[in-house]
């Protein structure tokens, strides 16, 4: 074999390795990058600065998530307890960032109480408030919800009323 083919043999054989030392690379980057998450309380936000300048955020499920852009950066607010997947294009569409966000309700302020097999949620700072949780019963969420509605009702009046 002449030293011609030996180094064309080489190079030849240097070309596949890069070839699949590259493949191998993209395929652990791949599932990396989708194990990404996020662990938040129930209505905590989280600030991320990302390496491009994001255009499109979109969240499976806003019912548990909500998100906003702000220059480089993607401010994530948690909702309700839940999971939901935030995914982050850029203005061309290509993927940014990619989130499986999981939110908690576990807060050492928080208080669950089991009476006559209803669940009823409080907040104690430092006093304990009622306050709507998924899964607490009917009759506790139906009457805060009540209140709520009444207290939204005046302040959306009272700025009525100042315009």
């Amino acid at each position: 074999m002449t030293i011609e083919n030996r180094q064309t043999k080489a190079l030849s054989t240097l070309r596949k390795t890069l070839a699949m030392t590259a493949m191998a690379g993209f395929m652990l980057a791949a599932p990396l990058a989708q194990a990404l998450e996020l662990r938040l309380k129930a209505n905590e936000s989280k600030m991320l600065s990302l390496a491009g300048e994001p255009s499109t955020v979109i969240v499976s499920n806003p019912v548990f998530a909500d998100a906003t852009v702000l220059g480089k950066k993607v401010v994530i607010q948690a909702r309700a307890p839940g999971a939901t997947r935030v995914t982050i294009l850029n203005s061309d569409g290509q993927q940014l960032a990619s989130l499986d966000v999981v939110i908690g309700n576990d807060s050492p302020r928080n208080l669950r109480l089991y009476r006559g097999g209803a669940r009823y949620t409080y907040v104690c700072t430092p006093n304990c408030e009622p306050t709507l949780a998924i899964g607490d019963s009917d009759k506790a969420t139906s009457a805060l919800a009540s209140q709520l509605g009444q207290v939204n009702g005046a302040v959306k009046s009272s700025m009525e009323m100042g315009n």
